[in-house]
């Protein structure tokens, strides 16, 4: 009875604090570090609520990434997202529990996970592995998280990243082929002899047109 009403006490404290604005940004932190889980898990939603006003708490975030409770880190991600602080530091520890958190079918956090890591813009060469690895771990068809993945491949920084999108074009899923299409359409001159390659091969015709959008 009483872990149940602490954590009633957990919630509703959150609920309040963000009428607070930055001034709740210090003990939402203290609560994110030192709560129970499902204080931890308040905490992390009451600073995704403030939003901007929560850049403070970035370093917080960042370290309640390595949190026991998944649904914790889930509620951290999604607090990041909203404050978007897009740090190559963020960015590397992202892509480090990606690769961490590889397994058959993708778990809610590891969607958040590749939702988050789609939403930090350029990504360095060594993303490319990883990203690839993770894509090999998830089941053929339409999901968001195949495509947050194919087109985040297209967006990492290094050549190389068309030879992984031309490799997909070939891929027996038409979902895949079909989002490494339109990624490698849009990696300008380093796509054009594949693109020729599969013109000429009549394996996709239509390549011509998106790579010209």
């Amino acid at each position: 009875m009483l872990r149940t009403v602490d954590t009633t006490l957990d919630s509703c404290l959150v609920d309040q604090m963000p009428r607070f604005g930055e001034s709740a940004v210090v003990p939402l932190a203290v609560l994110l570090r030192t709560g129970s889980e499902n204080g931890r898990f308040n905490a992390a939603l009451g600073l995704d609520r403030l939003r901007d006003q929560a850049v403070a708490a970035t370093q917080a975030l960042e370290s309640a990434l390595d949190d026991s409770s998944s649904s914790v880190r889930w509620a951290v991600l999604g607090s990041l997202e909203s404050i978007q602080p897009r740090s190559p530091s963020l960015t590397l520890k992202l892509l480090r529990q990606l690769d961490r958190e590889q397994s058959t079918s993708a778990t809610l956090y590891d969607e958040a996970l590749i939702r988050a890591i789609a939403h930090m813009g350029g990504l360095p060469p060594e993303a490319l592995p990883i990203l690839d690895h993770a894509l090999r771990h998830l089941p053929n068809g339409y999901s968001l998280s195949v495509q947050e993945l194919i087109e985040t491949i297209g967006r990492v920084d290094t050549p190389e990243r068309v030879v992984l999108l031309a490799r997909l074009i070939g891929d027996k899923d038409p979902v895949r082929a079909w989002y490494a299409t339109v990624a490698i359409g849009r990696s300008g001159s380093l796509a054009l002899p594949v693109l020729l390659f599969y013109r000429l091969a009549g394996l996709a015709g239509h390549l011509i047109s998106v790579e010209s959008q």
